[in-house]
C-alpha cells in the first residue's frame, strides 16, 4: 500500500479545512436540558443553564417558532458569576417535537484557563468546589 501524503505535503488549495468547535452542544425539550456535550477545550468553570432562558434565542425557537441566530449576553446561558463581561454566538434548530438543538459558541478569551475562579480540593463529600482568586 503506498504512502497517503499528509495534508501538509498538499498544496494549500486542496487541503482538508481544519475546523474546531469550541462550546457546548445541547438539546432541551420544553424549557429543560435534555442532555449537554461540551468540547473537551471548554473549561469546566462554565456552567450551562438548566432552564431555558427567555431571552435566548432557543426559547423563541420552542415557543414562537422565530428561527434567529447570533450574538447573545453569556448570562442568558451560563450560570457565572462575572459572566456579564462576555458574549457568545448562539445558533440553534428545531429538533424532534417540542425540542430543540442548540450550539454554543464561546469565544477565546472565554476559553483562557485563567479566571476569577479556581478548583479547590475535595469537601467531606468527594466533591470540589471553587474558590475566588487567580491561580
Amino acid at each position: 500500500m503506498a504512502d497517503q501524503p499528509t495534508d501538509s505535503a498538499l498544496p494549500s488549495h486542496t487541503r482538508r479545512p481544519t475546523w474546531e468547535f469550541s462550546g457546548d452542544n445541547a438539546c432541551y425539550r420544553g424549557n429543560d436540558l435534555r442532555w449537554l456535550s461540551r468540547a473537551p477545550d471548554v473549561p469546566k468553570k462554565w456552567f450551562l443553564k438548566r432552564r431555558l432562558d427567555e431571552d435566548s434565542f432557543a426559547y423563541d425557537v420552542l415557543q414562537h417558532g422565530k428561527d434567529k441566530q447570533g450574538k447573545q449576553p453569556v448570562e442568558v446561558w451560563f450560570d457565572n458569576d462575572g459572566a456579564d463581561d462576555y458574549e457568545v454566538m448562539e445558533h440553534c434548530a428545531r429538533g424532534r417535537d417540542g425540542e430543540v438543538l442548540v450550539l454554543i459558541y464561546l469565544n477565546e478569551d472565554m476559553m483562557t484557563p485563567r479566571s476569577s475562579y479556581r478548583r479547590d480540593g475535595d469537601d467531606e463529600m468527594g466533591r470540589g468546589g471553587y474558590a475566588r482568586g487567580r491561580w
